[in-house]
């Protein structure tokens, strides 16, 4: 595309600006007009919106590519980063990139550049300099037999299962998506026969794949779960699980299947089409042509990604919640995404093409950060739950099993109280958890699951996203209740794992609404009728946890098999947390209150859900008690 342009376009600015926003209806009007930046920007989105509405923005930052969303019905259907192949004066904002993503994940290049990230890494990141001499190995560990050519044949012995090797060396770890299918695992049956040798037809592709990267590196060792832990014996695999933290914080780094949606799909492969630079060519004013570089980028893993998007980008592994500790306790990570290969650290992100680089990633816990927050250190750990209830579960059971590793490293920095996914030194902020739904979700509440999980007052006991709506950090908070008590029975062997029981008794201000819902709405419920008795109508926000049946002459969180029936003026207990106050008294304080129902057993209560609501007289009524919740 060729031509001169001397004046400023309304619409595109010339692609001078740091932010632009576009729609269909300049689409259709610019396809053909006057501005040549115009009808090239259509050029490049034209084929991924297929005559849909859209949005369009272009953002800019100095020394990055800029970044094209395109969201669709308001949902970001993809997201283009732009480069140029040459330096342009035409294109100041677009950068020049001497290497595009390579069409295999298993080129030289893709090797020089994990060799190049992990060599820098080791020698001059501050924070990521490895101990003087290599880590004790895992409990148990993979040997890597094969040294040779690649691939080897199908009966070639290629792994052997070590046992408490005495050695000290450097090991990769593999986080990666199980799937329904796995050929082969550690049992007590085979134990013997893993340690006589795997042969390479035995293995998976992602382990051949993991195998492949360990001999590239020239490293020995190759901790995989699901062949280093007996999956069948709960004793061992209690106590190896809650050795997570450290078998992943001392790898030397860990390979992230990011693109593989099991163990079947090859992570060294050819890339996707979809994942492939387009080179859109333009002619400068001189007459020198150039190449505009559009490359798809994932949306999985940002801020704006959900399950849907991940799993169309090809990245599973960010949906699943065993992953998500393996990732932040990981000092060094290499993401195999669809796209690329991106690296990181605790010092740097960097992307294959060398673009964008970031400094201090957040994508692993650094222990020298977590000890210089403070009790910033809990905000940060309600922003990891957030993060991790969104992930999917095979078992539910295994909720707080993985995020054990997570726990244990903060345990060790903070020597704080951990009871089924929240801390104690955090009451009440994070008792104030509530259930959440992205926009546009009308289907009803799910019930809890039949299995014993956490207790009530535990996110963990609901299997659904998360957040903490109560006591912002901008806001002043003030609490109203103390903590009697709280304490969970370990179900097994791993003390941050599974519990068989929990109990908390609070003391504070107690009072009863009487509480109506005639149909199903979408979450979160805002009912701004709560009668509380005689009183006034009080404004105010009710999100139930789960399902509510009636139980009696009140509630109960609803199990498996139950329905939802409307129900009329049921008596609820509340207990009230505290209360956000505005520093800049523009708006009243807003209270949040633990509403509670039948637990069935006498004098016991259940959380059935969150309550804010605004200042009313019902308060000064109510009355200082002791209440338990299981």
């Amino acid at each position: 595309m060729s031509g001169v342009t001397n004046s400023i376009c309304r619409f595109c600015h010339n692609w001078t600006s740091w932010w632009l926003t576009l729609d269909r209806q300049w689409l259709d009007s610019q396809r053909d007009g006057d501005c040549k930046y115009c009808r090239f920007l259509a050029q490049i989105v034209s084929p991924h919106v297929s005559g849909r509405e859209f949005d369009l923005t272009m953002m800019s930052c100095p020394g990055t590519r800029p970044l094209i969303q395109l969201r669709v019905d308001g949902n970001l259907e993809v997201l283009l980063g732009l480069y140029l192949d040459h330096e342009s004066e035409e294109f100041r904002l677009v950068p020049f990139c001497p290497t595009s993503p390579y069409p295999r994940s298993d080129s030289d290049e893709c090797f020089q550049f994990l060799r190049g990230c992990l060599r820098e890494c080791l020698s001059s990141h501050q924070f990521c300099t490895p101990a003087p001499s290599p880590p004790s190995l895992p409990r148990r560990i993979l040997k890597i037999e094969r040294k040779g050519r690649w691939p080897p044949s199908g009966d070639e012995k290629v792994l052997r299962l070590c046992e408490d090797e005495a050695d000290r060396a450097h090991y990769v770890a593999l986080s990666h998506c199980w799937g329904n299918h796995q050929p082969l695992r550690a049992l007590l049956s085979n134990r013997q026969m893993l340690m006589e040798g795997i042969s390479f037809s035995q293995l998976l592709a992602v382990f051949q794949d993991a195998i492949h990267v360990c001999i590239r590196m020239e490293i020995d060792y190759l901790w995989i779960d699901s062949l280093c832990i007996i999956q069948n014996d709960d004793k061992d695999w209690e106590t190896e699980s809650a050795k997570m933290c450290d078998y992943y914080e001392n790898a030397i780094f860990t390979i992230s299947a990011s693109s593989s949606r099991d163990g079947s799909v090859p992570f060294l492969r050819q890339r996707p089409e979809m994942w492939r630079p387009q080179y859109f060519r333009y002619v400068e004013s001189s007459g020198r042509p150039i190449n505009v570089i559009a490359q798809r980028i994932a949306r999985a893993g940002g801020y704006l990604s959900t399950t849907r998007q991940a799993i169309e980008d090809g990245d599973v592994l960010t949906t699943r919640a065993w992953t998500f500790q393996e990732g932040l306790l990981s000092k060094r990570v290499m993401y195999y995404t669809g796209a690329n290969l991106v690296w990181a650290c605790h010092t740097a992100k960097l992307e294959e093409d060398r673009r964008n680089p970031q400094i201090n990633s957040a994508d692993q816990l650094c222990s020298r950060e977590l000890s210089s927050l403070g009790k910033d250190a809990f905000t940060f750990w309600r922003r990891l739950i957030s993060q991790f209830s969104s992930r999917d579960l095979t078992y539910p059971t295994d909720c707080l099993p993985a995020l054990s590793g997570v726990a244990t490293k903060f345990q060790r920095q903070l020597h704080g109280n951990y009871v089924a996914g929240l801390w104690r030194e955090d009451f009440p902020v994070s008792l104030t958890w509530a259930v959440s739904r992205r926009k546009g979700d009308l289907s009803p509440p799910k019930s809890i699951h039949d299995e014993y999980i956490a207790p009530s007052w535990s996110w963990a006991s609901v299997g659904e996203p998360i957040y903490f709506p109560g006591f912002l950090d901008n806001y002043k908070s003030e609490p109203f209740m103390t903590v009697e008590e709280v304490r969970c029975k370990p179900a097994g062997l791993n003390p941050l794992g599974r519990v068989s029981s929990g109990q908390l008794v609070l003391r504070g201000i107690v009072f009863e609404i009487s509480l109506s819902q005639q149909q199903h709405l979408s979450r979160p419920v805002m009912t701004p009728g709560f009668q509380l008795g005689n009183s006034s109508d009080l404004l105010a926000t009710f999100i139930e946890d789960c399902v509510l049946v009636r139980s009696g002459s009140t509630l109960r969180r609803g199990r498996p098999g139950d329905r939802f029936q409307p129900y009329s003026a049921i008596s609820i207990l509340c207990i009230l947390l505290g209360a956000d106050l505005n520093p800049e008294q523009t708006e009243g304080p807003n209270f949040h209150a633990l509403m509670l129902g039948d637990s069935g057993k006498g004098g016991v209560y259940q959380r059935l859900g969150m309550a804010q609501l605004e200042y009313s007289d019902i308060f000064d009524h109510g009355t200082k008690a002791v209440v338990r919740i299981e």
